[in-house]
């Protein structure tokens, strides 16, 4: 299926940058990728996909910091921030405890058994 619509673009680019690329993803640098305006990708985004780019990078981080949990047991969760391209590592113990209903060091106790 051949995917014209931006929303579907951004999320499938998203979704292939390599981990090492990503944590340096921001909505700007996107729009840049897209040669569009920040705004406009937001808006068009968020009217498209009912959720916000911003939201829709903080999920994909957090889904792939329980993937680095899951394949690196040795990862120290300020490594695993920094990873994920979080400047405060108390900001992305809060927003994963959000999301995943318990902070990352606990989650990968549970995932570990």
């Amino acid at each position: 299926m051949k995917k014209d619509n931006l929303s579907d673009r951004v999320v499938e680019f998203v979704l292939n940058c390599p981990n090492d690329e990503f944590q340096n993803l921001t909505v700007t640098k996107i729009a840049s990728e897209f040669r569009v305006n920040r705004c406009y990708l937001s808006r068009k985004f968020k009217s498209d996909k009912d959720f916000t780019l911003c939201e829709f990078l903080i999920r994909e981080k957090l889904s792939r910091s329980v993937g680095l949990l899951r394949q690196d047991k040795n990862i120290t969760i300020r490594e695993l921030s920094a990873k994920m391209g979080f400047s405060n590592t108390n900001y992305f113990i809060q927003i994963f405890k959000n999301y995943y209903g318990t902070p990352p060091g606990r989650y990968r106790e549970y995932i570990s058994r």
